[in-house]
């Protein structure tokens, strides 16, 4: 075997790298290219891309690790802005680190990518492998892998890293045939406060469509502003611009689900949803609406964000959407918390010793959090 390191995805043929993407849509050449072509990560990002290569004798591409070299914690969401203020207040340099993750995307899936013709144990070996090697090249830096799979987390944890909970609030499809299913689910006056805010929806002078996958480029400068403006609106940063979503929008549309809210006198559209998708979970990512007429249609970021999500869940058979980060809001409509994890290699033994007793800690306050959500679940019975 061989190991390389690359500063950029576009060392990498498309098919050579999507070859070893396994329906994760974040993790496709288009969607990191489109990230690095419109400078939304790089040198003056302090989002410096590095990945770990592995190839066989063959100089087949077997192995990937995909991560960067960071001197901040933007574009995270595991917040470790704690930890560094801890380094800095003890003389230390937390910063650069080296960090796998999808940039701006708080998304569970794999940033180590193997080939599917290996075998299961060859596999543990290589994943191993990749980590312990961007470890040794990196002698002085902690390392993280956010959003890691539940399965890596083993791994992880043979190369000494510290895993970490979080958790997000999920839906989960129990086979439901049609929307009124997962309302039977639901306790009474959830379920009557879900029919109540879509029936509001649907009485206003608006149509919403899914955008045809032909159609989804075109509108890539509309939903560009539509985004634009919420993320100014919430006093946001925005790490994502106009170009990012012109080439997502270009090359990658069969994996995105585009609504649109069209008014149905004026035919104006007035606000957009985007999703990405994969055969078995849909990820709900970005909104945005109409300054002006925001006030005008209320409960539309609920129908755009998560119902219509829910009725394509059902109508394609996906049994998990994701919605995004935080939110409690999500509980009383459907959603529930999961445990999401990260893994964190921390070199300096008493950081490290303090960040574990912190991790333990939290680790409690999660599961104490957790079961008071489930406690005010919206579902009848367990969950």
């Amino acid at each position: 075997m061989r190991f390389d390191v690359s500063s950029t995805i576009h060392d990498f043929a498309p098919d050579e790298w999507n070859q070893l993407v396994h329906d994760f849509p974040f993790m496709k050449w288009e969607f990191l290219s489109s990230l690095e072509k419109a400078n939304c990560i790089g040198q003056k990002q302090g989002f410096l891309t590095q990945i770990i290569a592995c190839r066989d004798l063959q100089n087949q591409l077997i192995g990937l690790y995909y991560g960067h070299l960071k001197n901040h914690s933007y574009g995270e969401y595991i917040f470790d802005w704690e930890w560094a203020q801890s380094y800095q207040a003890a003389g230390l340099e937390y910063y650069p680190k080296f960090t796998s993750s999808i940039p701006f995307s708080p998304v569970t899936g794999p940033k180590i990518l193997l080939s599917k013709d290996l075998s299961s144990d060859f596999k543990l070996e290589l994943q191993k492998k990749l980590i312990d090697y961007q470890i040794t090249l990196h002698p002085t830096l902690n390392s993280h892998g956010l959003f890691i799979t539940e399965a890596e987390c083993q791994t992880y944890q043979k190369s000494e890293f510290l895993i970490r909970h979080s958790f997000q609030y999920h839906w989960h499809n129990k086979s439901y045939q049609q929307f009124s299913d997962f309302l039977n689910a639901l306790k009474s006056r959830k379920s009557k406060a879900i029919k109540k805010e879509r029936q509001q929806v649907h009485s206003y002078n608006l149509e919403i469509l899914l955008v045809p996958q032909s159609e989804i480029a075109e509108k890539a400068k509309l939903f560009s502003t539509f985004y634009l403006n919420t993320i100014e609106k919430k006093g946001s940063h925005a790490y994502l611009n106009e170009s990012f979503f012109k080439y997502l929008f270009a090359s990658q549309a069969e994996d995105l689900l585009l609504f649109q809210a069209r008014e149905t006198d004026s035919q104006k559209i007035i606000a957009m949803s985007l999703y990405l998708k994969s055969r078995r979970t849909l990820y709900g990512r970005y909104w945005g609406v109409d300054p002006v007429l925001a006030q005008k249609y209320p409960l539309l970021h609920f129908e755009m964000c998560y119902y219509q999500g829910i009725d394509y869940c059902l109508e394609n058979k996906i049994p998990l959407f994701e919605a995004g980060a935080q939110g409690e809001h999500k509980i009383p409509r459907g959603f529930i918390p999961s445990l999401t994890y990260s893994a964190h290699f921390i070199r300096h033994l008493g950081a490290r010793a303090a960040i574990k007793r912190a991790i333990e800690h939290e680790r409690i306050a999660i599961k104490q959090a957790i079961e008071n959500d489930i406690f005010h679940s919206p579902y009848r019975g367990q969950i």
